[in-house]
């Protein structure tokens, strides 16, 4: 016998307990939730008995229901009165982010009929504020509606446009209750202080309610807020502000130095690209184009990168180092230091294709006799950077001034390949010598020197150099008198160089000035430039067998004869083969491109400058490498001639042959880098430089892997 719910009026089997349609309880003849005695109690007092109270209970007390659900009441209810389906419900729900969501979706689950219910609506659905400027404010408002019955609950929340989407009188700005009988406004504002224009921005804004969930977008349209002063009023954005400048230049020189052209990009939100202040004159408006990169930069080099002197305290002295381009184009730049003794004379330069940038060094601030190193940083055209580093040698401190100072990590070695990786320095004239002597200085010491001087000691004054004489001059104080020069004693023992914090100083040593020479490169021994050869000659090598005898002699072989791997084929010419040049030089030509976009993005170059690098560096690869597959074919003789020494009646398998080959041939490379490598040292500095330069592509992608050590060791700089 079937049972008839009593509310669908469906039949269902005789041993069904609760109806198969909307879930209630067969046995009872009524919608009760379970066997007598069991209810659940809301925190207001409210109980269910059926699931009808429990909807009718969710949807008038909404807050209460969805704590309940949050701390998994109501599932451990649903399944202590055996409803296990709607207790499985109820957990999914509650793992949900949104508690109200989680509500609303248990709700939706229940067995019971929700006509007589809360129903949101909200109108409009679709703002659109604006076109307005930014860093305005502007409100907006919409209406939540209740169209069924009962409280409408839920909480209205700022899903999207969070910077610049406020709701007004919630408990933040993102969120607000909700708690509508018929009709509740909502307003919003916009705020548009850290906003871009001319864009427009899209937010949404999100209600969940016990009556459903539904969202208003909106729109935020920013307009130009165009440039006001004359003669550019009108301007709406940076290029067309760039484009009438160039038109008409003067009048942006006071517009760019008192800033009201920066004044304008943060009006429209824009990020103003020229850092710290604007260069005066016209230099200013070559500093605005340059930072919009819409000019080209010139390429600027220092005339100088170290200084080093020597001040007695309180001595001021006044040096300067010129930037400078071939290009014909204003040259500016703004300098600071990294100590405080070391002081910029203007913070700013500019001048016609060079600019002079003045410093002192004040001895006054120096606390010790010792060796102080400091940096001048240079920020010039399109934020081009240079560091000049001054040495200054401190003497004639008061013993109750000195204090300990740090220690002064030592120079740098001059490597053996400068005059090849350093730029070419200006020209000196010939009464100049290193580390700011005059010439005098560095002629061969006498037989009999003479006896140390007594008395005050000469300095080195410094005037501000020139383009066409920027030397030291070397002036004796005016209450020196040089002593009669009487005979040294036959022997006289030369005392080294003071150390100064660690550093052995050459040109403060106590000797005569005549007995010191300049700095020269440091020399290497016979080994390294021998492990140097060795070495590039095998690497080079081993890159080569992919290209060269793997891909070019064995997989892309189309040549008639033996078999490729085969000890005859290995011991023949590879340019007899037609196709082998060919294929090597397809299989590596990228190399080029690759070194040419990495040595441009190194200099700082644009997008287009990387493109034409690539380019050149394809061509320079096509070229170099035909001239290497053609450099292999004729340095593998000597394994060929290995190869063909063996007798004709031995028969070695192809695989055998082809690791013979490829053990032999880079072995005879490394011998033969290694001979290479004791020829060029015999040659003295000239053959060390010209091994470092067959280094240097070695040495450069150590550089580029941060192997320092690795690429000092090719350069043959010592270690």
């Amino acid at each position: 016998m079937v049972q008839v719910c009593s509310r669908c009026q469906r039949a269902n089997p005789k041993d069904a307990v609760y109806c198969y349609f909307d879930g209630i309880v067969l046995a009872a003849g009524g919608p009760a939730l379970a066997v007598a005695g069991q209810e659940l109690t809301f925190p207001s007092g409210r109980r269910c008995r059926t699931l009808d109270d429990l909807v009718q209970a969710c949807y008038t007390e909404w807050d209460q229901a969805r704590d309940l659900l949050v701390q998994g009441m109501l599932a451990r209810f649903l399944g202590q009165v055996g409803r296990a389906d709607l207790a499985s419900a109820a957990q999914q729900a509650q793992a949900l982010p949104d508690p109200d969501v989680a509500l609303h979706t248990l709700i939706g689950n229940l067995p019971a009929p929700q006509g007589q219910l809360p129903r949101l609506e909200l109108a409009p659905r679709r703002l659109i504020v604006g076109p307005i400027a930014v860093g305005s404010q502007s409100a907006v408002s919409f209406t939540v509606s209740n169209l069924g019955q009962g409280i409408l609950q839920g909480r209205l929340t700022v899903t999207d446009g969070h910077s610049w989407l406020k709701v007004v009188g919630g408990s933040s700005d993102r969120h607000l209750s909700l708690h509508v009988g018929r009709n509740q406004g909502i307003t919003l504002r916009v705020d548009s202080e850290r906003l871009v224009a001319p864009q427009s921005y899209t937010g949404k804004v999100t209600a969940i309610t016990n009556g459903g969930i539904a969202e208003v977008a909106l729109r935020l349209d920013l307009s130009v807020v165009p440039f006001a002063r004359a003669p550019f009023q009108g301007a709406s954005s940076a290029q067309e502000m760039a484009k009438r400048m160039r038109q008409n230049p003067k009048p942006a020189i006071d517009l760019l130095t008192n800033g009201e052209i920066a004044r304008w990009f943060a009006a429209n939100g824009w990020s103003y690209p020229i850092a710290g202040s604007a260069i005066a004159g016209m230099a200013a408006v070559q500093q605005f184009f340059d930072a919009l990169g819409l000019a080209k930069p010139p390429a600027l080099e220092l005339s100088q990168k170290d200084f080093r002197l020597r001040a007695n305290v309180p001595q001021k002295l006044r040096e300067q180092v010129v930037l400078r381009t071939a290009d014909k184009k204003l040259v500016y730049a703004q300098i600071d230091s990294d100590s405080p003794w070391l002081k910029p004379v203007a913070p700013t330069a500019t001048g016609q294709q060079q600019a002079l940038i003045p410093f002192e060094v004040d001895a006054s601030l120096m606390n010790d006799d010792a060796l102080f190193v400091g940096n001048l940083r240079i920020v010039a055209n399109a934020n081009q950077t240079f560091s000049v580093r001054v040495s200054v040698d401190v003497k004639g401190n008061p013993p109750s001034n000195r204090a300990r100072p740090a220690p002064i990590p030592a120079p740098a070695r001059a490597p053996v390949l400068a005059p090849i990786l350093a730029p070419a320095a200006p020209a000196v004239p010939a009464s100049v010598a290193i580390n700011n002597r005059p010439a005098f200085w560095e002629q061969p010491a006498p037989a009999n020197p003479p006896a140390p001087v007594r008395g005050p000691q000469p300095v080195v004054q410094s005037v501000p150099p020139t383009p066409t004489a920027p030397m030291p001059v070397f002036a004796p104080p005016p209450s020196y008198v040089p002593p009669a020069p009487r005979p040294a004693p036959a022997q006289q023992a030369i005392q080294p160089a003071p150390q100064v914090h660690g550093i052995q100083e050459d040109w403060a040593a106590t000797v005569a000035p005549a007995a010191r020479s300049p700095a020269r490169p440091r020399r290497v021994g016979l080994f390294q430039p021998l492990l140097v050869g060795a070495l590039t000659a095998l690497i080079v090598r081993l890159l080569l067998v992919a290209p060269g005898d793997l891909l070019a002699r064995l997989l892309f072989n189309r040549i008639q004869g033996p078999a490729p791997g085969t000890l005859e084929r290995w011991a023949r010419s590879p340019l007899s083969e037609e196709n082998f040049l060919s294929v090597f030089v397809l299989s590596t030509w990228w190399l080029g491109a690759f070194v040419g976009v990495v040595l441009v993005y190194q200099k700082g170059g644009r997008f287009a400058d990387l493109l034409c690098g690539a380019a050149a560096g394809a061509w320079a690869g096509l070229a170099a490498c035909a001239t290497l597959g053609c450099a292999m074919a004729l340095i593998d003789f000597v394994p060929r001639l290995l190869l063909k020494a063996v007798p004709s009646s031995v028969s070695i398998p192809a695989v055998v042959a082809t690791l013979l080959w490829l053990a032999l041939a880079p072995l005879c490379w490394t011998l033969l880098g290694a001979g290479l490598g004791m020829v060029l040292t015999m040659a003295g500095r000239r053959g060390a430089a010209a091994m470092a330069l067959l280094a240097l592509p070695l040495a450069w992608v150590c550089r580029l892997c941060r192997l320092d050590r690795a690429a000092d060791f090719f350069l043959l700089q010592g270690s």
